[in-house]
């Protein structure tokens, strides 16, 4: 099947281009002519209900909100696609990503992938799990000479694979494309430490200043020799997505930045309540049902409530449904009927409950680091009043 898509797309891309000069700048023309083929070759009939629905109404809270095209996977989408006319000022400068394709993500619990397009150029992003930042993982020029570089996740995703299985292979994308950048960054300009570490590995001394220097220029030049290029420059590569900065946080914003580095936006104090509860249980030593054994026993809060419950307990009538959240997270809903002040002491109980491999709790300020409104708990470089 790949070779049939690979050479059904190198097909596409030659008779296409011709069209570009009479559909640009005219939105209907460009889905006519460039974006309902492509989603086609895809394996989705844009004709077909049951495989495409056209101006999809999404869960987002305006009534009004439809995205372009939802592919999908019997009754539920898989991926949302936001069509721009060819040539679209959203499409020339991608970065920050559209806001109603942003928000048609992080307002699904199941969508995980989206695209946005003007029919030549296709911005994939993916979305780990509920309420993460998307991530462009993959930039295609439909219209290119070449598709060799790009169609491996679109075989995926036309075979129609499990969700599981297109996220991992849209993270290996996203990783492939990091490291070639950081190839190409490090042939042209190579850092000082990136030579500190090539003198260490190689036994030599790393802590004179000419030294270094003369490692970059050795590292250049024989780095480009195997890239096969006489001037030291990697050969050309189709365009590769970064992930965007993390994006501009007002007052509202709460924000988890992790010991290893990432960091995740939330919407409101729930989704980074549900943030951390999710860490916890993935990094608890006895395991996920321990953990949530745990927590689900009274801590003290509002009405000696558990900080969590069973979905099924809520449902059963057990618990009442208002001081819970609306999304679940493994099967449990999270007390959220406080004030983020009073939340505080909330999340450094759920923290507490959970033991990692080192038989200590995770801490603020060493696993992780909290931003959240109307507390204690700020990150001040990543707030606007910085």
């Amino acid at each position: 099947m790949s070779d049939t898509l690979l050479c059904e797309l190198e097909k596409f891309a030659q008779a296409k281009l011709k069209l570009t000069a009479l559909v640009e700048k005219n939105e209907a023309a460009t889905k006519a002519s460039l974006i309902d083929p492509y989603i086609k070759l895809l394996g989705f009939d844009t004709a077909d209900p049951l495989q495409v629905r056209v101006e999809f109404r999404t869960a987002t809270v305006k009534a009004a909100d439809k995205v372009d095209y939802a592919l999908m996977y019997g009754e539920k989408p898989v991926a949302y696609v936001e069509a721009k006319a060819l040539s679209h000022r959203d499409l020339s400068t991608p970065t920050p990503m559209n806001k109603q394709l942003r928000s048609y993500m992080l307002d699904s619990t199941t969508v995980r992938f989206g695209a946005l397009t003007d029919g030549r150029q296709w911005i994939w992003y993916c979305q780990e799990s509920y309420q993460h930042e998307p991530s462009p993982f993959l930039i295609i020029d439909a219209l290119s000479d070449s598709q060799s570089e790009t169609f491996s996740w679109l075989s995926l995703l036309r075979s129609k694979a499990p969700v599981e299985e297109l996220l991992i292979a849209a993270k290996t994308e996203l990783l492939t494309s990091m490291i070639r950048n950081w190839v190409e960054g490090s042939i042209q300009s190579p850092s000082d430490a990136l030579a500190r570490t090539i003198l260490r590995e190689i036994g030599q001394p790393s802590n004179q200043k000419a030294r270094l220097e003369q490692c970059k220029q050795v590292w250049t030049r024989v780095v480009g020799g195997l890239w096969g290029s006489e001037d030291t420059s990697p050969p050309p590569m189709p365009p590769i997505p970064t992930p965007p900065p993390p994006r501009p946080l007002g007052k509202i914003s709460c924000v988890i930045r992790y010991s290893d580095g990432r960091v995740d936006n939330f919407k409101n104090a729930t989704a980074l309540m549900i943030g951390i509860v999710r860490f916890c249980s993935e990094n608890h030593r006895e395991g996920k049902q321990d953990y949530y054994h745990r927590v689900s026993r009274p801590h003290g809060i509002r009405r000696n409530s558990p900080a969590v419950v069973p979905e099924t307990d809520i449902a059963s009538g057990k618990y009442p449904k208002s001081p819970y959240s609306r999304i679940g997270i493994d099967g449990y809903r999270i007390f959220n009927d406080l004030n983020n002040t009073a939340k505080v002491p909330l999340i450094k109980a759920l923290l507490k409950q959970c033991t990692l491999n080192s038989g200590k709790s995770p801490q603020i300020g060493r696993e992780l680091e909290v931003h959240m409104p109307n507390s204690d708990f700020q990150i001040p470089d990543l707030t606007d009043d910085s």
